[in-house]
């Protein structure tokens, strides 16, 4: 069997899109913003923040399923766009607004083996819905950096 997931994006008074995913709910503002007072993160930094996410909580959780502690974890994604000013709709743009890269450092601190560690970040990786897909599109730079 091989489910599918089903979310539901309306658009809300104040320009952003509520997002309701089975019985949670959160919401997105603008594709793209550069600016500091929007109402939520952009659509960008939502799939940024998703793939982080994704290896984070995956890490994590693998870590703790195989025993070995983990003092602190963080994920830092950075993105690029081929064009930001074609996906803002910039007359005269041209280019592709594709995202074209995308980084994420996961850093730990722990006292487990760092060849434990790697082999963890190595299956998260490879078990990855996100990565998998983005690979196909997007230069990706996956790092795991110990503390």
């Amino acid at each position: 069997m091989n489910p599918a997931w089903t979310v539901r994006v309306s658009s809300t008074r104040d320009g952003s899109a509520g997002v309701r995913a089975r019985k949670h709910g959160f919401a997105i503002g603008q594709p793209l913003d550069f600016g500091g007072d929007a109402a939520g993160p952009s659509a960008l930094e939502a799939l940024l923040g998703a793939l982080g996410a994704d290896l984070l909580l995956r890490f994590r959780d693998l870590c703790d399923r195989r025993r070995l502690p983990l003092d602190q974890c963080e994920a830092r994604v950075d993105g690029r766009l081929g064009n930001a000013m074609v996906a803002l709709g910039v007359i005269g743009e041209e280019g592709d607004p594709a995202l074209t890269q995308a980084s994420v450092t996961l850093s730990i601190a722990s006292p487990a083996a760092e060849s434990a560690l790697q082999s963890v970040w190595q299956q998260v990786l490879a078990a990855s819905p996100l990565v998998a897909t983005l690979r196909k599109s997007t230069d990706l730079d996956l790092d795991l950096q110990l503390l």
